[in-house]
């Protein structure tokens, strides 16, 4: 039996999917694609700019997605730990430019 609590988290889960979410195409490890509902949150301060993917999905590791023309790694952004881990409503994916050429997918170079 679920609480009024989870209840309520869930609609609001329903509710921001309805308003701001599309279905995204996200590539797992192998390449193979999977569909995701969410949407992409662009943050800007000068020329420094950050891109996150926000689901109520769940994503499993080194994931990857196109977006605007580029190719990026999809980075988890967890929570801080707590007492009750799943605290937030949405998952938030830090999207990481990848970048051929480096070792470890990370670069100073675009």
């Amino acid at each position: 039996m679920s609480s009024f609590f989870d209840n309520a988290r869930t609609l609001v889960r329903a509710s921001i999917a309805d308003c701001f979410s599309s279905p995204q195409q996200v590539f797992v490890s192998d390449g193979s694609p999977i569909k995701v509902t969410g949407y992409v949150k662009k943050q800007q301060k000068g020329d420094h700019i950050v891109r996150c993917l926000l689901t109520h999905q769940t994503l499993p590791e080194n994931c990857s997605m196109q977006y605007e023309g580029k190719t990026y790694s999809l980075v988890y952004e967890a929570p801080l730990e707590k007492h009750s881990k799943s605290s937030q409503i949405t998952n938030e994916y830090t999207l990481v430019i990848s970048v051929k050429g480096s070792s470890n997918g990370y670069s100073e170079f675009d």
